[in-house]
């Protein structure tokens, strides 16, 4: 990965991004394992608005590389819920850094 990286806590403002990211690394990412009938399953109640109640929690943390974000991830004390990264971000060690992170 070219430059730092930092994580913060999410806001509401980042909910387009999260939900473009979430689908998108579901769609890619879990082609290979999965029926298009179950990812669409999967994403179907999805929207930017589902993510409010774990940031409003301030559960939900955002990766930024500069002023883009790569991944997000979802946490509660002692468990990781969720992690994702857009997938053309994979391999560069963003997954690796929230876990150790959050």
């Amino acid at each position: 990965m070219i430059g730092k990286i930092t994580i913060q806590q999410a806001a509401r403002d980042d909910a387009s991004v999260i939900h473009k990211l979430h689908t998108k690394s579901v769609r890619r990412l879990c082609r290979d394992n999965y029926s298009n009938k179950q990812i669409n399953g999967w994403l179907n109640h999805r929207a930017p608005e589902s993510y409010f109640p774990a940031i409003d929690q301030e559960r939900l943390f955002i990766v930024m590389h500069g002023s883009e974000i790569v991944g997000f991830g979802e946490a509660v004390p002692g468990e990781v819920l969720v992690i994702y990264v857009f997938p053309e971000r994979t391999k560069e060690g963003i997954s690796t850094t929230l876990l150790s992170r959050i």
